[in-house]
């Protein structure tokens, strides 16, 4: 699954974060282009879903943040906040 979120200039912390739900997603994140498991600029691959990515100064512009399931899963929460 992929997403878009539109950050403004001036945001001191961007924050993505997965939860509940069953199964073992991985979070990636990306700055402009969409993220690849072998090109992200940010990765989160814990077991499960609880995922997070803290970013602190992120640029301004276009981020994506792509949940790839490592095995099926499904009623994961994904949060975005700034």
């Amino acid at each position: 699954l992929l997403f878009a979120l539109e950050v403004p200039a001036g945001v001191e912390r961007l924050n993505f974060l997965s939860y509940g739900g069953m199964g073992d997603v991985t979070m990636l994140v990306s700055h402009a282009v969409e993220p690849f498991a072998d090109d992200a600029d940010y990765r989160s691959a814990r077991p499960g879903n609880n995922e997070t990515i803290r970013i602190a100064a992120p640029a301004a512009g276009t981020w994506y943040v792509k949940l790839v399931g490592e095995q099926r899963f499904e009623r994961v929460t994904l949060q975005a906040r700034h």
